[in-house]
């Protein structure tokens, strides 16, 4: 069994600040957590790596998103999110 490299490229240098990644991708941090994880962003390398790989999903998803969900589903979750951002 091969050990993985120590090098931050692997782990998070700090992962009280690297959990909240889904947070802050979503905009969901309250200022004092948003300022630290940018600073803590800047520096680890594998937050940056996973952010990346965590957009590019993202971006797959909502790119094949038909050949997940027919047009009467996309339509009804559509409908959904205008009248929750209305809110």
């Amino acid at each position: 069994m091969m050990n993985k490299p120590k090098s931050s490229a692997y782990i998070c240098v700090a992962p009280e600040l690297g959990k909240y990644l889904l947070d802050y991708h979503g905009g969901e941090l309250p200022e004092k957590e948003l300022l630290d994880f940018e600073e803590h962003l800047f520096f680890c390398f594998h937050c940056q790596q996973a952010l990346r790989k965590l957009e590019d999903i993202l971006k797959t998803l909502r790119e094949r998103r038909n050949d997940f969900f027919s047009p009467e589903e996309l339509k009804i979750e559509e409908t959904n999110d205008r009248s929750t951002a209305a809110d």
